[in-house]
């Protein structure tokens, strides 16, 4: 392996690692809290969310390696870098303010937020890799599912 892909899976897994490790927590010890709201009737089974976000944050991962593999140097590094940070903070954010502080509104406004960072992850991502923005696709379409499918909902209904 090259130094420049040993360096990209490094500075793209061990902060995802750290977030995804870092949001099961918060929601592993407040597993209670769903159990105590109203939720829409299509809320999907526990084990499903652990599958989904699984499978995002892999493709997460491979997005930012290969958008980080075609960079020519630090700059366009700190581009994608920059964004990617702001959204994996939010991505943890969202299930501290909806499972520890159980505010779904707050969370809501949160996932906003982080909608639009992921928006932002994808238009970077694709200037250095088309196939990079493709693979984020689904990371915004949960997203955008969790929040107004789920979030808003519960919300409103709590």
């Amino acid at each position: 392996m090259n130094n420049k892909l040993v360096k990209s899976i490094l500075i793209t897994a061990v902060p995802l690692a750290v977030t995804a490790a870092a949001g099961t927590v918060v929601t592993n010890l407040n597993l209670d809290y769903p159990e105590t709201l109203k939720l829409p009737p299509y809320y999907p089974p526990g084990w499903l969310f652990a599958v989904v976000w699984t499978i995002v944050y892999i493709l997460i991962g491979v997005a930012t390696v290969l958008a980080l593999l075609k960079t020519k140097d630090a700059k366009e590094e700190e581009k994608i870098l920059f964004p990617y940070s702001v959204q994996l903070i939010l991505n943890f954010l969202w299930s501290a303010i909806i499972f520890a502080w159980r505010s779904p509104w707050l969370a809501f406004a949160e996932i906003l937020l982080l909608a639009a960072s992921i928006i932002w992850m994808i238009v970077v991502c694709k200037k250095q890799s088309g196939l990079s923005a493709w693979l984020l696709l689904p990371y915004i379409l949960w997203v955008a599912f969790a929040a107004f499918a789920l979030n808003l909902p519960i919300a409103v209904m709590n």
